[in-house]
């Protein structure tokens, strides 16, 4: 097919931004806004309008991007319809018509079933579109990589432009934590020495000890299966499109957070990290990376009260890069920092 590269570059290129989730309000996180309370229009606006000044106007600026929104929010569906004239949407309504069974039952698991039922919504809107057959040129719906992320996140900086592959990175993560700048003595320099950056991840999650010694098996796989940031990630677009797994399959990946983390409460934190460390294990695979700083490049709107960034710290252990034997450091986390990327 003397196409065929030409439709690969064409993908490669090409970006979907797949915005998903429920709108809450300025009092009240999404995950506990009651079911009959309507989403704040002005806190979606600010947040799209973060969304589009510092990641779809520079992306859009490196190749194609097309937008697709899912929303649990219908009061606001001609409003996000017509700001982002997306490729295909889809709004539904919450209700109380789910219960998780009785033997399934954990804390959060409605909550977490409809944040999941909303996201699989979101990935098959894409995957109908691309695929669809009135289509006169295919290439034009390919994506070779796909941003899903809230509707409620508000962006300070820009999202750097890096791109997911099946062959190399297939999964970018925001990293949750913050930076030390320092100045590396050296007795052979001269003058000035390059600024370096070190990076370290978060000592605990949800109180749980990731750096005691002799974790036991539960506290090893709550840590290493936990994602804590979970309001965007960058990937292929086949991880994006089999992330539905995790609402198809709901039931094996509460079962797996009860036997595998020993934890009693459901959320999507867990249901990322069993689906990308577990299922389809990209962290020994040394196919992650790490892209933006939360509470330094970006945060939830509802946060947001001044135009400033937060000023927020987390607690950091060493350095603990994925797969940073593999990989050069300059290749694993990316930032909007001056100087660039961070090694």
């Amino acid at each position: 097919d003397i196409e065929a590269p030409a439709r690969r570059m064409a993908q490669a290129d090409a970006t979907a931004l797949v915005l998903y989730g429920r709108v809450g309000t300025y009092a009240h996180r999404a995950a506990d806004t009651p079911a009959h309370a309507q989403g704040s229009l002005a806190l979606w606006r600010n947040c799209a309008d973060s969304i589009w000044r510092n990641v779809v106007a520079p992306w859009r600026s490196a190749g194609r991007l097309d937008v697709f929104v899912q929303s649990w929010n219908p009061e606001l569906e001609s409003d996000m319809d017509a700001y982002w004239k997306p490729a295909a949407s889809w709004h539904g309504v919450q209700n109380s018509s789910f219960r998780c069974p009785a033997g399934s039952a954990m804390g959060y698991c409605e909550r977490t079933w409809w944040a999941m039922l909303g996201m699989r919504h979101a990935v098959e809107l894409r995957a109908e579109w691309a695929r669809a057959e009135s289509s006169s040129d295919a290439a034009a719906r390919l994506h070779g990589t796909v941003i899903m992320m809230r509707h409620d996140l508000f962006w300070f900086n820009e999202l750097p432009i890096v791109r997911a592959s099946p062959s190399g990175i297939r999964l970018w993560l925001p990293f949750n934590c913050q930076t030390r700048e320092a100045t590396p003595a050296s007795p052979h320099s001269s003058g000035s020495a390059t600024p370096m950056t070190s990076v370290a991840a978060a000592s605990a999650i949800f109180g749980h000890n990731c750096n005691a010694e002799g974790r036991s098996s539960e506290r090893l796989n709550f840590c290493d299966l936990t994602v804590e940031i979970d309001w965007f990630f960058i990937s292929d677009a086949e991880i994006a499109d089999g992330f539905a797994d995790t609402s198809l399959s709901y039931f094996n990946y509460t079962d797996s957070i009860k036997r595998r983390m020993r934890f009693k409460n459901s959320a999507p934190h867990f249901m990322w990290g069993l689906y990308f460390f577990s299922k389809h294990n990209l962290r020994e695979r040394c196919a992650v990376a790490y892209v933006a700083h939360s509470h330094s490049d970006f945060t939830l709107g509802r946060m947001v009260k001044l135009s400033t960034p937060p000023t927020e710290k987390c607690r950091c252990r060493g350095p603990s890069l994925d797969c940073r034997e593999t990989y050069p450091f300059t290749a694993q986390l990316l930032t909007t920092n001056p100087h660039g990327i961070y090694g």
